[in-house]
């Protein structure tokens, strides 16, 4: 683990911390990614729920009538 020296107001850089935060920023852009298509594809089947921006996605499956 490489660490720079502080900065002044004695805060350290850590060069691990950053890392794995730009892993993490890029891990949720590709699960958006995903998610826009899934929704995308829902869309072209006609349930219609691209509109619906921020809202939670639920459905239901019955086995019957």
């Amino acid at each position: 683990m490489t660490v720079f020296p502080a900065d002044d107001e004695g805060l350290a850089i850590n060069c691990r911390e950053i890392s794995d935060q730009i892993r993490s920023r890029e891990h949720l852009k590709h699960q958006e990614a995903r998610f826009r298509s899934l929704i995308e594809a829902l869309d072209r089947c006609g349930l219609g729920l691209g509109d619906r921006r921020g809202s939670y996605l639920v459905a239901s499956v019955s086995n019957g009538p």
